[in-house]
């Protein structure tokens, strides 16, 4: 529940699974079952542990529960209570290995915030953009990119500094299920185009360069001249795609529409903001 209202799990590192915090009481059970959000385990009285988790904004959210697990009874712990806490922004943190402290460094990468849309509108300023995300993982003039798990999300700036496109792309083998598009809550990896011309965005942008083919989809509610706008987009790249989710269409420039069933295209981008009046444009390769 707390998931599907935009909150993420504060993750903890893999390693820290045998810290003593979480290696006593209802802890094993926990994080054997991907719990990874636990903060700490007691052995002791009615069993208490407490879990963490996050929002775009930097609140951390912690919950306790009490009872001894026992699921060969179906014996659960309850949520006994709940505290939240401020200024804590979610980072993308690099750690050493616990074992070999400085031989060997991991990228801890946190699942993209749903909400990112509505948390970081148009005409937000980059230093509200650091205070949300936390620091940047690579910075290409007046972009910033952000690598998540499942997205890599690439952020413009105009000459003040503020937000001018916002594009969320989706990693391989990933699903982003994310909400703040005009019709509601979407899934990349899922939506399709015939599920966007289904509800009336019929409207399909054809682009191309030398290694890439791309269909967008603009989607628009509400009045003329003040309606809500986002763009779906659907990137294929014929080679050195790197990591960006993969889909596929057929196109006929000469008859100017989609030849292929528009049910089989699954849609890997979506975005706020246009260029120079143009959806959005992305940088589709994607490192691992």
């Amino acid at each position: 529940m707390l998931i599907d209202f935009g909150w993420q799990p504060k993750m903890r590192h893999w390693s820290d699974g045998g810290d003593l915090a979480i290696t006593t009481g209802n802890g094993p059970h926990y994080w054997d079952k991907g719990f990874h959000e636990i903060v700490s385990a007691c052995p002791s009285g009615v069993a208490p542990c407490t879990f963490a988790f996050q929002d775009v904004y930097g609140n951390v959210l912690v919950v306790s529960t009490m009872g001894e697990v026992a699921p060969e009874v179906g014996v659960e712990a309850v949520v006994t209570r709940w505290t939240l806490e401020e200024n804590d922004p979610p980072m993308l943190v690099a750690e050493p290995n616990r074992k070999h402290a400085g031989e060997l460094i991991s990228v801890m990468r946190q699942l993209t915030p749903p909400n990112i849309l509505v948390a970081i509108p148009l005409g937000t300023p980059s230093e509200k953009v650091r205070e949300r995300l936390g620091v940047q993982d690579v910075i290409e003039g007046n972009r910033w990119k952000y690598r998540f798990e499942d997205t890599q999300v690439e952020i413009a700036f105009d000459a003040v500094g503020s937000v001018k496109t916002l594009v969320v792309a989706l990693v391989l083998n990933s699903k982003f299920r994310g909400v703040g598009a005009p019709f509601g809550d979407f899934a990349l990896g899922e939506l399709t185009i015939n599920e966007l011309t289904e509800m009336g965005h019929q409207t399909l942008v054809y682009r191309s360069s030398l290694r890439t083919k791309e269909l967008v989809v603009p989607v628009r509610t509400g009045p003329s001249g003040a309606w809500d706008e986002c763009f779906f987009g659907a990137l294929v790249v014929h080679s050195g795609v790197g990591w960006l989710a993969e889909t596929d269409f057929q196109w006929s420039v000469t008859e100017d529409q989609l030849t292929s069933s528009s049910d089989r295209t699954t849609l890997n981008w979506v975005g706020v903001g246009t260029d120079h009046g143009e959806p959005p444009y992305i940088d589709w390769y994607i490192k691992a």
